[in-house]
């Protein structure tokens, strides 16, 4: 049976490279200029050769749900590249706990098709 977004968990990972854009947004933006930075992202990563390892993912660093957040909208990598003044490439370094879905319900949370 497929994990539905109602049946969550937490999942801990090892470090994980990845290639983000850094977006300040209100609760009320987060629908709307999001789900567009995904494609940019990958499309960074395809117009220098690099495929993501993995299916991509939000970060948020500063959640003021009455005021901004600052989010991530990351895809993993495991190639090595210098990031620009758009995109940031972050190495290494641990995350926290991540929500984990499944692929079908993560890309429903994102706004994507399933």
């Amino acid at each position: 049976m497929a994990q539905t977004i109602d049946e969550r968990r937490i999942e801990h990972r090892d470090a994980q490279p990845y290639a983000a854009i850094k977006a300040l947004v209100t609760m009320e933006e987060l629908g709307t200029v999001l789900p567009g930075l995904h494609p940019e992202v990958r499309g960074w990563l395809a117009h220098r050769g690099v495929a993501p390892s993995g299916a991509p993912f939000f970060k948020y660093n500063v959640i003021d749900m009455e005021r901004q957040l600052e989010v991530e909208v990351e895809w993993p990598i495991t190639a090595s590249l210098d990031g620009d003044e758009r995109v940031l490439v972050q190495l290494g370094g641990r995350a926290g706990p991540r929500l984990g879905l499944d692929t079908s319900a993560r890309r429903r949370t994102m706004g994507m098709p399933s």
